[in-house]
This record gives C-alpha cells, structure tokens and sequence, in this order.
C-alpha cells in the first residue's frame, strides 16, 4: 500500500486530472439511467415459474387489467349516465395498447357477470380494461394509465383505479421521488455533519468531490450494464455516500493526529486500514450475489463495486489535498469525556459487560422465532397513498380484483358435466369466500366475435392446442403468505366439485414464490458474508484476533432481526438485504480497533469510531423518509444495527480483550 500511495502523491495532479476525466465521460452514460419495478427485477432468466408465466400471456394473453371505480351522484343505469358512460367508454377504447373496456353493458359477457359490475344501489360500477400483450408493455403501461386518468379527470364522476399494473406505475413513480428525496437530504446530510463535526470549508469540498465523481461514475456503470434503478437500487447513493464520508473521517482524524511530518509516510498508516474495511464492506455487498432475486443481485454487484469505485476516488482526492489539511492537537472536550468513561466503564466492569452481551444475544435471539418472511406489494407504498386508497375504495364498495388464474384440463369445454362442476364451484366461492370469477361460459363467443370482427376470445379463456379452459378468480389484495393460503383454499375448493386436472397460472404464483428466493437470500448471503470477513479477518489478524472480531459483531445482527420478529416487521423484498450488508458495515470499526491495536494508536481511532457511528446511524436514518415501506424499514434498522455495533466496538471488544489478553 505504501508503494502506492507514494506512487499517487507523486503524481498526484495527473491522478486526479485522469480521475475526472473519466468522470466527465461517463456522465452522459448517466443521463441515459430509467426507472422500472417490473417483474424482471425480482425473477432470475431462465426461472420456470417466469417461463410459465411466458407460456400463459402467450395462450391466454395478458392477465394484467386496469380496474377503475366509477362512483356517480345519480344511477348508472338512467338515460343520462348511460350516454355519457357510453362516451367515456369510446374514449378509453382508443388507447393503444389496451382491449374493448367490459362494463356493466358488455353484450358478450354473461348477465351474472354483468351483475357485479354495478353495486347493489347503482351508483357505483366496476370498468375492466384488458391491456395489450406486447413484448414492451411495461415500457408503456404509464401511458396508459396517464391517457386514462386524463380521461377520467374530465368527467364528473368519482374515479378509482387499481390493478397491478397501477401499483407498479405507483412504484416506480415513488422510486422516481424517492430518489430526488435522497440526493437532496443526503448532500444537506453532508453539509451539516462536516460543519458541525470538522467545521473546515475545505474538507466539506473534498466530500463533496469525492462521493459525487464516485456516484457518477458507479451510475453511468449501472446505466450501461442494466438500465433501470428499482426500490432496491435507489438506496445506493446513500448507502455509497455515508460510506465514503466514513472514510474520509478517519482519514482527517488520521492526518490531523499523526505525530509523523512525513505525508507520505502518515498516508501508508491510514490507508491500508480503510482499504480493509472497504473490502469487508464489498464482500457484505458481493454476498448478496448469492440470492435468486434479481433486484437483490443488483444490489449486491453495484453496491460492492460503488464501495471499491468510492475508496479509489476518496484515494485520489485525499491523497491530492492532504497537504492542505492542518494537523491539529485540539480534541473535542465531548468525545473525550464519552471515551474516558468508556475506557474507566470497561476497566471497572469488563465482565458484566460480557454477560450482558450473551443476556442481550438471548433477549433478541428468542425474538428472531417470531421473524415473519413475507412481502405486500401494495404496502410496499407508505401511508395513505392513492394506490392503497384506491384499491381499498373498489374492495370494499365493488369487490376483490386481484386475478388468480386457474387452467382446467379438459377435453370438450361444452360438456354438460364439466360446466355443471365449475358452475358449482364458481358459486361456492362466491358464497363462501365472497370470490367473483370469469370463464369461458361467461363469454358468448359468437355474439363476441360478430361485434370484435372475428377475434376469437375462446383462445384467451380455453386453448384448443392445450385443451385448458381459464377460470379467473378475482381475490383480495393481500401479501405473498396469505395469498398462498387462499390458492390453497380455492384449489381445495375446486377439488371438492371436480376431477379434472387444475393448476394454477398467470402472475400469483410468482408472487407466492417470492416467500421462497427471500428465504434463500437470507440463508445463502448473510452465512457467506460472515464467513468469508471471518476468514478475511483471521488471514490478517490471526485467528484469535477473529474469532473476538467476530462475537461483537454478531450483537448488531441478533439485535435488528429480534427486533423485527418483536416489532413484526417482515423480512421481505427491501429489508432481505441488511444482514449482509450490515456485517460488512459494522466490521468496519472493529478492523480499525485491531489495526490500532496492532499498532499501539488506539487513540486515533477512538474519536473518528464514535463519529463514524453517528453518522451511519443519522445517514441510514435519511432513508426512514422514504415513501416506500420496505425502504424505510431498511433506514431504520441500518440505524439500530450501527447504534448496536459502537456498543459493541467500543465497549464489548476492548473487554473481551481484558479477559483474553494473553
């Protein structure tokens, strides 16, 4: 490392003139960087469930539907409200990319079916808009949704929409906010904390230089590799900003402290230390490869390479101003008295300290037994979000929408028995479950095929090359766990009234599979993450210093998953990533102890540890104003496992040492 830094310094104009360079070209890379929350960000290529879902937009075309609310002062069914829906209706049917909207006066479709299109008063009606099935729909889905609300907006009706394709425009619209929300709180971020805590201008521009040419230029890599952020990715310039402000800390502190005139020699004490705990935190981030979800991987393969893109770029910038940077033998008076009584509390107390530490291990291991593994679309949005409003107004006043699609092997689809069974089956949903459905007996094809110029709508609900014959079941919107349990309850169901072979298709079982690549992730990432910084620790260290590294360590992970099975917040799609990532952060400190410990300056340590602290635990906080949930759960427990870990650091490592230190 020390032939490095010297090589840098030496040369560290051109350096740093090479460095931007690449910056600037990169950035109209970064323009090019879009937004999508599409199914492709959580399902691997090649899944089989994917494959089948691929199989059935191609039977049967698309499953997905606009839903929209209609709520009017007078009945929908007099002369006036009948024209003007009328009109309403041609305009929504000029949309490209979606199908003729059904209604409460579809003529192809079944009375029955036509019934619970309209509540009980009249003044409520359900529209079904079936969207189009090409390869690039997601890619215009928003302008669908966008025409219709226009159109709607013009009208004197009360309108609601819904549909998954609604939730995911609602995504990708709070991903886009998101984003703006946590550029801008996290360069204030930046701004206050420097001032407070280093109060010097220039080192608030050095920040400044270093995270924005790293950020850029880890984006433009994003944009050229795959495009398109998700509710996952959003968080990385945060996650590579409080990052690289960690490091810039200890730099300072280090420069600032440092007894020796040399700069270069000064340097090739602080770097190598840094460099460490930027691999840790890399391998944390790399571990999450290991998972199945798309989104996930992303995550992983970005923000380990944004870690390392940021210590190159902190390297550069650093190494160019550290001449400029004035030693200091002033010590805040605060951070003092807090490591005085830190060092007197462990001296006196070393060996409750550790009991405490397994106490509190079992207090919030037994919580983890309460640990839920789940995933809420729909709550994914925060608060009273209009797709959630929406999506509640049409449950509760017009009926559940969500299609669970079942495909039913069956030789002759007219056959009386078979139609009596399903006919029977339908009822029993309705009655027990209070489930609407949609089958090929609803459809009058004839009629169908006179008013839509010959298309053949039996292809969409029975498929005479597989034999199959869809029944859509419209269900509640609900999470992953208990939409399995109400795919068992209606296959249970058929079951009862019917031999015939039935599966279930379209977008449901990949929602319910979801439960299963979270579970994966969890227990193929955070194990190889553990692992792998053990090893990395003890090949340095040596194997008693790792096995001590690795006991303080564990508190910050055992405190945020207890928390979350006390406090019952899901392991889901969003908060799957923080024990990985976690270990690979709160590990930092620890390497910096040992380092210092090795080398007899713990005193250099002890305040940039402190300060790092809070400003991880203040940095992750920024994503608790996310309006996404699972976004916002992530911020929070980032914060409580870095709260956790200083205790662990500074309190329970240097007591293990006491008791170990021969």
């Amino acid at each position: 490392m020390k032939k490095i830094v010297e090589l840098i310094y030496q040369n560290k104009k051109l350096f740093l003139i090479l460095f931007l360079i690449i910056t600037a070209i990169t950035i109209p890379f970064l323009l090019k960087i879009g937004i999508s929350n599409s199914l492709n960000i959580w399902f691997p290529k090649g899944d089989p469930l994917l494959k089948s879902y691929d199989n059935f937009l191609q039977n049967y075309g698309n499953d997905e539907t606009i839903i929209i609310g209609l709520k009017s002062k007078n009945s929908f069914t007099s002369s006036e409200n009948l024209t003007e829906l009328s009109g309403l209706l041609h305009k929504l049917n000029k949309i490209e990319g979606t199908g003729d909207a059904i209604w409460f006066g579809t003529p192809f479709v079944s009375t029955e079916f036509r019934d619970i299109l309209i509540s009980n008063d009249s003044l409520k009606t359900l529209v079904i808009i079936p969207m189009s099935n090409k390869s690039d729909f997601g890619d215009t889905r928003q302008r669908i949704i966008d025409s219709i609300t226009g159109i709607l907006k013009t009208t004197d009706y009360e309108y609601h929409l819904a549909g998954m394709g609604v939730i995911y425009d609602g995504l990708n619209k709070a991903t886009r906010h998101n984003g703006f929300i946590f550029i801008m709180f996290s360069f204030l971020f930046i701004f206050i904390f420097l001032i407070l805590f280093l109060r010097d201008w220039r080192i608030l521009f050095i920040s400044l230089l270093s995270i924005t040419t790293s950020t850029i230029i880890l984006f433009s890599v994003y944009s050229l590799i795959d495009k398109d952020i998700n509710i996952i990715t959003i968080v990385l310039p945060v996650l590579i900003l409080i990052y690289g402000i960690s490091d810039i800390i200890y730099i300072v502190y280090g420069i600032k402290s440092s007894n020796s005139n040399d700069m270069i020699t000064t340097l090739s004490q602080i770097f190598p230390p840094c460099f460490l705990t930027s691999l840790t935190t890399a391998i944390g981030f790399f571990s999450l490869l290991a998972s199945k979800i798309t989104a996930v991987r992303q995550i992983g393969l970005y923000g380990g390479i944004g870690v390392l893109i940021e210590f190159l770029a902190t390297l550069i910038v650093m190494i160019y101003f550290s001449d400029r940077i004035k030693k200091s033998e002033k010590t805040p008076v605060i951070l003092n008295g807090i490591h005085d009584f830190e060092t007197h509390f462990v001296d006196k107390h070393y060996g409750s300290v550790i009991f405490i530490f397994f106490l509190i291990l079992a207090v919030f291991g037994y919580g983890i037994r309460y640990l839920n593994i789940d995933t809420f679309t729909i709550n994914m949005l925060r608060g009273k979000n209009t797709v959630k409003t929406d999506s509640d107004w049409i449950e509760k006043n017009l009926g559940y929408y969500l299609p669970l699609e079942l495909l039913v092997k069956i030789g002759n689809p007219n056959d009386k028995n078979s139609k009596i069974a399903i006919d029977s089956f339908r009822n029993n949903l309705k009655e027990k479950y209070g489930y609407n459905s949609l089958s090929y007996y609803d459809i009058n094809i004839p009629l169908f095929a006179l008013l839509s110029g010959g298309n053949k709508i039996n292809l969409k609900y029975y498929n005479p090359r597989n034999r199959k014959l869809r029944i859509t079941v419209y269900v509640p919107i609900l999470s992953a766990k208990q939409i399995g349990s109400v795919k068992d309850s209606v296959i249970g169901t058929f079951r009862k009234y019917s031999n015939l072979p039935v599966e279930v298709s379209g977008y449901i079982p990949l929602y319910i599979k979801i439960i299963d690549y979270i579970t994966n992730s969890q227990f193929k990432s955070f194990p190889i993450a553990l692992v792998t910084i053990f090893l990395f620790i003890t090949l340095i260290f040596g194997l008693k210093n790792g096995i001590l590294a690795i006991l303080p360590n564990l508190l910050p992970i055992v405190v945020v998953l207890g928390t979350m099975g006390y406090f019952k917040i899901p392991l889901d799609l969003g908060t799957v990533i923080i024990t990985p990532i976690i270990i690979g952060v709160v590990v930092d400190d620890t390497i910096h102890y040992i380092f210092a410990r090795k080398n007899a300056t713990q005193e250099m340590v002890r305040h940039p540890m402190l300060v790092t602290s809070i400003l991880l635990t203040l940095g992750f906080l920024i994503c608790v104003f996310a309006n996404i949930t699972t976004i916002a759960y992530f911020g929070l427990l980032s914060s409580i496992a870095i709260f956790s870990a200083y205790f662990g650091d500074a309190i329970l490592l240097p007591s293990l040492f006491r008791v170990f230190r021969r």
